[in-house]
């Protein structure tokens, strides 16, 4: 059994720390010069992206991603490079697109028009690479892992009403992406929460005894759901206790990283009070790190172990889920098993 109290929740809680002390350093100089206060930001979740990712990725600041079309993104603050990038090709700032494996915008303090520019550039990321085909995991997710990462916010409210508001302004915006692999996978507010991107790639319905008893009201909530997505193919599963819709219909949702009890919190017994959103960030960006990168499901996976808080999702938040066509996976894709192997996963977190 884990201990309440682990090694990591204090190396979070360290950086945490580390953070707001060059969140405070740095602020009072955002008026007096904006471009080195700036720089300062960036240079401090680089530096922390450095630590705590595997050796190999190299991470730099200020570049702009390259496609092989010879287009490029607008400039991004950091970018993570995967391991076998080439070492003569780090110098420069343009960097392919097939040797990235991350990019962040970094804010000192992050304000509603910044995740306005945020969705614009992960359309704009996507749009570096011809839409690949042959399975889920290809034709949903974006080709890198894109977000925002702030040491602080600019909302004025409590907590709770900052963290919903924003949790409201994500959704409103993502609704905007006519494809889910348009769309950001990560935001990280480090004295306040976090917010990752899950994909769907169908969706389950499940009504059981344990919720109805009765055979009868448990075909007939089936039927409805059914009636509801009339245009999406569907199957069926049924037992004894229980009845299963399985419907060939997308969808994405962003969860909050959050516990709003973990706010100067100095005894860590409780799982809110080892949350931190570094650490929770961390442990996402292994998530999805690992779905590129297969050699980082270990430590994926240790983090999870260990109860990383809200490593492994989140609260959800926001009113209803992203919705997409059928068409975001091609027909081809749709055409195969869909117990097919890990590319053919239900849920992409």
């Amino acid at each position: 059994m884990v201990p309440t109290e682990h090694e990591l929740h204090g190396f979070f809680r360290s950086y945490s720390r580390k953070l707001a002390e060059d969140y405070a350093a740095t602020r009072p100089r955002v008026l007096e010069d904006p471009g080195t206060a700036g720089d300062q930001g960036e240079e401090s979740w680089a530096s922390l992206l450095r630590d705590w990712l595997p050796e190999g990725y190299s991470v730099v600041t200020k570049g702009r991603i390259l496609g092989a079309s010879g287009d490029a993104s607008p400039q991004v603050d950091v970018i993570v490079l995967k391991p076998n990038y080439p070492k003569f090709l780090k110098g420069h700032k343009y960097y392919f697109l097939e040797g990235v494996a991350a990019a962040f915008e970094c804010k000192l303090t992050l304000k509603p028009g910044h995740l306005e520019k945020v969705m614009k550039n992960a359309k704009l990321i996507a749009g570096l690479q011809p839409k690949p085909s042959g399975s889920p995991q290809k034709e949903i997710m974006a080709p890198l892992v894109y977000g925002v990462l702030a040491h602080s916010y600019s909302w004025s409210a409590d907590k709770d009403s900052v963290v919903t508001r924003i949790t409201e302004k994500i959704h409103e915006l993502g609704q905007q992406a006519i494809e889910p692999r348009e769309l950001p996978e990560l935001v990280c507010i480090a004295d306040l929460a976090g917010w990752r991107l899950a994909h769907c790639s169908i969706a389950r319905y499940t009504v059981g005894d344990w919720v109805e008893p009765d055979p009868s009201i448990r075909d007939a909530a089936i039927e409805l759901i059914k009636k509801e997505y009339a245009g999406f193919p569907q199957k069926n599963h049924r037992t004894s206790s229980y009845v299963q819709l399985l419907i060939e219909k997308p969808h994405s949702e962003y969860t909050t990283q959050y516990y709003p009890e973990h706010i100067n919190s100095n005894t860590p017994t409780e799982s809110w009070e080892r949350f931190t959103p570094i650490g929770a960030f961390i442990a996402a960006l292994y998530d999805k790190l690992a779905y590129r990168d297969p050699g980082l499901l270990n430590i994926s996976e240790y983090f999870k172990a260990v109860h990383v808080p809200a490593s492994s999702g989140g609260v959800n938040q926001a009113k209803g889920k992203l919705q997409w066509p059928r068409s975001v996976i091609s027909d081809a894709t749709w055409a195969t098993s869909w117990d097919k192997g890990p590319e053919w996963q239900e849920v992409f977190f």
